[in-house]
């Protein structure tokens, strides 16, 4: 004789595969190898440009000034910032907008 499962059985089944399925991706994506490994490619190119007599410079784009770089790290003042490049630079809203983005992006 075949068992029919009710609305809820089904709604518990559904809940405990979430939440192994769940569980396994957030375990997969942060392994405390990969920190480790990270650590140690960071401190091997970090010895490779000091014996090349390189410095790393973050770049910054170009045409920012000190007053829209200080808008722009406060997210409440972020439209202000984007406003003041443009005025600065007669850039378009969408120009004005991907540099502040993309600077933004750049500092974190």
């Amino acid at each position: 004789m075949l068992a029919l499962l009710e609305f809820w059985d089904l709604v518990w089944i559904s809940i405990i595969v979430m939440a192994f399925a769940g569980g396994t991706a957030a375990y997969s994506m942060f392994k405390p190898s990969d920190r480790v490994r990270l650590r140690r490619l960071e401190s091997k190119v970090d010895l490779l440009l000091k014996n090349l007599n390189l410095e790393y410079q973050t770049r910054t784009p170009s045409g920012l000034s000190e007053e829209v770089m200080a808008l722009a790290d406060d997210p409440e003042t972020k439209l202000r910032a984007i406003q003041l490049y443009r005025e600065q630079n007669g850039a378009t809203f969408t120009e004005a907008k991907t540099t502040i983005e993309d600077y933004i992006a750049g500092r974190d």
